[in-house]
């Protein structure tokens, strides 16, 4: 007798414990990606939403594509919260606010450190599309159509906003590398 393959961590058991299955292998990402739009609480009260409407929702309208699934509904559910947040505010905010990640560990090398800080650095400064963009493909590896059915762009912009993202994410790197000569003679 031959043993089963391991299901996909992507595709869903059957339905008792699906749910389960999907907070335990995507909730920390989710939280990680709320965060990119709203405070610590608040992406948790979003991830929370998140997997509410998992709950309500039809198995199979999920099934072999659950990360995707959950981020999309992850971000409409924060962006919600912006839009409603702005309505209550007078104050202008940004819609996509992402702020830099941490850090590497305090263990790295100083080198590593000071080079991921500029890289964060520069990250910040590109648009809120292509930061989006190469935050759902590097930070959690999705594929550019799991990025264009989250974010609602095609895969062709996706892979156009990737590009000119890493083009400027290059130009802003090598200007603050650049030896910096200042003063009079």
């Amino acid at each position: 007798m031959t043993p089963e393959p391991e299901p996909r961590a992507d595709a869903l058991p059957a339905p008792a414990g699906w749910v389960e299955q999907a907070v335990a292998a995507h909730e920390t990402r989710l939280v990680a990606y709320a965060e990119r739009f709203l405070d610590a609480h608040r992406a948790r009260d979003a991830v929370q939403e998140t997997f509410l409407r998992l709950v309500a929702a039809n198995p199979e309208d999920a099934r072999g594509r659950i990360a995707a699934w959950l981020f999309t509904v992850c971000r409409r559910v924060c962006l919600d919260a912006i839009r409603k947040e702005r309505r209550m505010k007078t104050a202008d905010v940004e819609l996509l606010d992402l702020r830099p990640g941490a850090g590497p560990s305090p263990d790295a090398a100083a080198e590593t450190r000071d080079a991921a800080t500029a890289a964060m650095a520069a990250l910040a400064r590109l648009p809120a599309k292509e930061r989006e963009v190469m935050e759902l493909r590097f930070r959690h590896g999705f594929s550019y159509a799991e990025i264009a059915e989250v974010t609602g762009h095609t895969a062709t912009n996706v892979g156009f906003l990737l590009h000119v993202g890493m083009k400027q994410l290059r130009a802003l790197m090598q200007q603050s590398s650049a030896p910096r000569t200042g003063g009079a003679l």
